[in-house]
């Protein structure tokens, strides 16, 4: 402000929001792995839980060209859970989905909802080069990133998966043949009894 460049100040403070918010994301993460809070189970709507972290992502959509590809089912499936987990879980995969997508020419991200009697299976996969061989067998455990350092926790994935367990549900991934990888979230049908 004292040399007259408004510009700059503007600039700056948008870095140190941006920052912050990154920030106290990690922190909420870092909180979320280490008080190992039980999560309580409800009747939840799947739909509302996916739409929910599509609309947090919007803006990343936008600016980093990723098309969606969201095929969602028309009537209310509602599964063991709590809107605000299944949020967050669904945020961490899409946004590592949006992230391995970065310098890739096609970038889509497709989303798809199956279900049977008991249990709902929720895929969602990228086109991006997909996960290393030598690292599935890690991807899931606490610190573990495949990102640059300073790009990330390795706190995502470990959480949602811890998540989804404690809702008796799990996931998995695999790569497509074509390339991208896929994770499958399977969770449990609300008011079905958890087959064996």
């Amino acid at each position: 402000m004292d040399r007259k460049q408004p510009e700059s100040v503007n600039s700056n403070l948008e870095g140190i929001s941006e920052l912050t918010e990154r920030m106290a994301h990690i922190i909420r993460n870092l909180r979320t792995y280490a008080r190992g809070e039980p999560v309580e189970a409800r009747p939840t709507s799947l739909r509302v839980a996916i739409e929910e972290a599509l609309n947090l992502l919007e803006v990343r959509f936008r600016e980093e060209a990723v098309e969606l590809d969201a095929k969602l089912p028309d009537k209310s499936i509602e599964v063991v859970g709590g809107t605000v987990r299944l949020q967050q879980v669904f945020v961490n995969l899409i946004s590592n989905g949006i992230d391995a997508m970065q310098g890739c020419t096609q970038r889509q991200l497709s989303i798809s909802v199956d279900d049977s009697e008991d249990k709902v299976f929720v895929k969602i996969s990228d086109t991006g080069p997909g996960i290393n061989e030598e690292d599935r067998a890690n991807i899931f455990d606490p610190f573990f990133s495949t990102k640059k350092v300073g790009e990330g926790t390795g706190l995502g994935l470990s959480i949602s998966y811890g998540i989804i367990n404690q809702f008796g549900g799990q996931i998995e991934t695999h790569n497509k043949e074509a390339g991208g990888a896929v994770f499958t979230v399977t969770l449990q049908r609300a008011g079905k009894k958890k087959a064996n």
